[in-house]
């Protein structure tokens, strides 16, 4: 059993060196011993965080502070942390990041600031954060991002952008991200992306931009992301595919569609995705899908589609879906993605 040192409200474990002091009410940063390696001060009263807070703890690793009121951060209160590797501000009440707040952080791996209300951020503010591999933003204000704003992040791996109010994407934004494998843009107000925008991005295994504004998307935009395995495009209101837009996504295993405007699917749109195993085009306005969406030459060796909530004409036109489950290559799934779908097995294809 890890020995105990009890600092009035607050537990200090010396064996773990773990300090817990979670839910006391502070409104300030209490006095921790020097030789805390883990610091836990979530749901709090804290609302700032003075210059040098912490400038005792040279050896602390983990830093959380979620759920507190701090709406201000001092440019130097994280300075003396020269071994921290991950910090939580998530569900704050920042609204802003200075210059070089971060700077001092050189080893940090893991920073979230979830849920805040940042509005603004300085092209600087990630200054510093040379180790960085997972940065949180989602649940902010964010209505435009500097172009310059990850050009020191080069390690970063995880990206997350989610429920924020970004409109547009400067050009540039993601340039120095070669390491990225995940970047989430679920849930802003993303209207159009910028030719090139992901060019650097040919680590990427998972792109999540759904529920946008999104109406169109540019010839070639995904032609340099080759690693790609998700893509979510789902709840924006695309009308129209262009053709080959997908052509060099040839590890692209789930491609989700549905929820768009898409009132037709062109031939081939699918062409060269031989590892597609998940399709959703769910609700839409299809009312046919051609026999050549996946090209002529080979189709996915086992993929389930998913085509509820389209108003489909049940004819003979779609007999090669019939034909496709038949072969045992498709798999016409229903919206809990049972494989089940009686229009198309009643389909007359004599």
């Amino acid at each position: 059993m890890a020995t105990l040192l009890v600092m009035g409200d607050a537990r200090y474990y010396p064996s773990t060196k773990e300090y817990l002091a979670a839910s006391l009410r502070l409104t300030s940063v209490p006095d921790i011993p020097d030789e805390a390696e883990k610091v836990f001060l979530d749901f709090n009263l804290i609302t700032q965080l003075s210059a040098g807070a912490f400038s005792n703890l040279v050896n602390c690793e983990r830093l959380s502070l979620s759920y507190n009121s701090i709406s201000r951060v001092h440019e130097a209160s994280f300075r003396g942390l020269e071994s921290l590797q991950r910090l939580n501000l998530d569900g704050n009440q920042l609204t802003s990041l200075a210059s070089g707040t971060f700077a001092d952080l050189r080893q940090c791996t893991h920073l979230s600031l979830a849920f805040n209300k940042v509005s603004e951020m300085d092209p600087d503010s990630f200054q510093g954060l040379e180790s960085l591999k997972v940065l949180d933003l989602r649940g902010n204000h964010l209505t435009v991002l500097p172009s310059e704003l990850f050009s020191s992040l080069q390690t970063l791996h995880k990206l997350n952008l989610d429920e924020n109010h970004l409109t547009q994407l400067p050009s540039g934004l993601f340039d120095v991200l070669r390491n990225l494998d995940t970047l989430s843009l679920w849930k802003n107000k993303i209207a159009e992306i910028p030719s090139g925008l992901f060019d650097d991005l040919q680590s990427l295994t998972a792109l999540l931009l759904s529920q946008n504004s999104l109406t169109h998307l540019p010839s070639g935009i995904f032609d340099h992301m080759v690693n790609l395995r998700v893509l979510e495009l789902d709840g924006n209101q695309l009308r129209i595919l262009d053709e080959g837009l997908f052509r060099e996504l040839v590890l692209l295993g789930e491609l989700y569609l549905n929820d768009n405007q898409l009132s037709e699917v062109a031939s081939g749109a699918f062409s060269n995705l031989s590892n597609l195993r998940h399709l959703s085009l769910a609700t839409n306005q299809l009312t046919t899908i051609m026999p050549d969406i996946f090209g002529f030459e080979q189709h996915p060796q086992n993929v389930g589609m998913v085509i509820f909530g389209n108003p489909l004409n049940w004819d003979s036109g779609l007999c090669w879906m019939k034909q496709g489950m038949e072969e045992g290559w498709l798999a016409i799934l229903d919206k809990y993605h049972n494989e089940e779908n009686p229009e198309a097995e009643h389909l007359d294809c004599d």
